[in-house]
């Protein structure tokens, strides 16, 4: 043999290929859709602009608007460092 692969090997690795490819091109498709947005302005008027991860602006007329802050929670990090284990954080 010359090292290809059987047949039905080579179709099923063939298709493995084709659904990454797939799911990748889903992630870009999902990602182009949904990109994460932040609040430029709010005007007294309703209006919001809203500024994407590619510095595209956008405005939307709103009735109400709820700003919110996320505070990373640190007592697990506290807890492994004094047990002395060497803990990585990850800031997403």
């Amino acid at each position: 043999m010359d090292g290809a692969l059987p047949p039905r090997r080579a179709h099923e690795a063939l298709c493995r290929l084709q659904r990454r490819r797939a799911h990748r091109q889903d992630l870009r498709e999902a990602r182009d859709r949904d990109p994460a947005t932040t609040v430029v302005e709010i005007v007294d008027s309703g209006e919001v602009t809203l500024m994407d991860n590619s510095f595209r602006k956008s405005a939307l007329q709103v009735d109400n608007v709820v700003l919110a802050s996320v505070e990373p929670e640190e007592s697990l990090y506290g807890q492994l460092i004094e047990r002395e284990l060497s803990p990585s954080r990850s800031v997403t």
